[in-house]
């Protein structure tokens, strides 16, 4: 199972910082909406 997904994980140096760097904040934002949107629609 890794190994499939190991091919799609970047190889480069600046590729793997770059995903430490935006993974997080897109994983932050992804929460924080989904959290806004529920409490919006509840009442």
């Amino acid at each position: 199972m890794f190994r499939s997904f190991k091919r799609y994980l970047p190889s480069g140096l600046y590729g793997r910082v770059a995903l430490i760097l935006v993974l997080p904040v897109v994983l932050l934002w992804l929460v924080v909406s989904i959290v806004f949107i529920q409490r919006h629609f509840e009442g």
